[in-house]
């Protein structure tokens, strides 16, 4: 029996409305919610200490050059510190709007929760609890794209001192930083238009969605990972924790989610091969793998941080870097498992 035949076996749901896979739309809704929600409750003080950061570091440019003027005239003064000065305010203002994203994102996984107990809320109330999660997902994802862009104006004026092999580790850190961004970004605007609209009701629709944009992630990030795998015996370099684990997990994932779409694009010239139990049960098994992978090489990669910083092991900042990257490993395993029951378990049950 394919998955496509276990959606017409009748199942008994009180609220009317089980898709035949992970439970009903507020089971579904509420892990997810949850999933996202953990993130996000891990990351926001690593965000705030950049922002303060940015905030600190603009106003010393700012004293420093006024000091100047006062001390020598402006003419005798350097012109483009004012311009470096901008530059940190506008990564400042891109923390600040990444914070924003991140804090009306857990409102809205709160509120979306919430409402789900409350009779008669989760179609109605739901819908602006919805809507909370497209804005929130929308204002992080553009707070990061402003300042990877921020950040790369930052280096205009060097960048062609660079080598073409430090010009490439920095596209792809930044290719690795949009991935990641896009991850929760992505996952929480698709759960807002379902909140909002209902579209995960149609099984097809639903992963196709989500496994697409972990595809997206996978394909940004997991060359930018195995660019950071160096060659240690030549001692030029440090492969930081984790690293290898990150950039082959994301490979296992690029492979499960890649094949799904392409069955899914070509359904009817492959007679429905993506809903065949054995496909199903195989790529599912894959996500958990690649899920599980990702969460032990972030894992591992967040205790690597306290040694990679400037600011001491046993610091402050070190601590919610570390918070942030576990936060990220409870993110993707939970998506990738999610998606993967959500694939299989129906197929296992029959």
């Amino acid at each position: 029996m394919s998955s496509s035949d276990s959606k017409a076996v009748p199942t008994d749901d009180t609220d009317g409305n089980d898709d035949g896979c992970i439970g009903n739309r507020r089971v579904r809704t509420i892990i997810l919610a949850s999933v996202i929600f953990a993130f996000f409750v891990f990351g926001v003080a690593w965000l705030a200490y950049n922002e303060e950061t940015a905030r600190d570091a603009a106003e010393l440019y700012n004293d420093a050059y006024d000091d100047c003027v006062d001390a020598v005239g402006e003419a005798a003064c350097d012109a483009g510190s004012t311009s470096q000065t901008d530059n940190i305010e506008s990564i400042a203002n891109a923390w600040a709007f990444i914070i924003a994203g991140a804090v009306v994102s857990m409102i809205g996984c709160v509120s979306v929760v919430l409402l789900f107990f409350i009779p008669g809320c989760d179609d109605k109330l739901g819908r602006v609890a919805g809507l909370v999660l497209i804005v929130g997902g929308v204002v992080y994802m553009i707070g990061w794209i402003w300042l990877i862009a921020a950040a790369r104006d930052g280096r205009d004026d060097d960048w062609d001192d660079y080598t073409d092999e430090q010009r490439e580790l920095i596209n792809s850190a930044s290719a690795a930083k949009l991935g990641e961004a896009l991850l929760a970004g992505g996952m929480t605007i698709l759960l807002g238009v379902d909140a909002l609209l209902q579209i995960f009701d149609n099984e097809a629709f639903r992963l196709a969605s989500n496994l697409g944009i972990i595809l997206v992630v996978a394909g940004m990030c997991s060359p930018s990972y195995y660019l950071l795998v160096c060659d240690e015996e030549e001692g030029t370099c440090v492969t930081p924790n984790g690293v290898e684990m990150i950039a082959t997990g994301y490979l296992v994932l690029l492979c499960a989610t890649a094949t799904y779409i392409v069955l899914f694009l070509l359904t009817c010239c492959t007679c429905n091969l993506k809903d065949k139990r054995w496909v199903r049960v195989a790529l599912a098994a894959a996500l958990v793998i690649g899920g599980w992978m990702e969460s032990m090489g972030y894992y591992a990669y967040s205790g690597g941080t306290y040694g990679a910083t400037d600011y001491g092991a046993d610091s402050d900042p070190a601590g919610k870097n570390a918070a942030y990257w576990i936060g990220y490993s409870i993110l993707i395993a939970g998506m990738c498992i999610v998606w993967a029951v959500d694939i299989a378990l129906d197929d296992v049950k029959n």
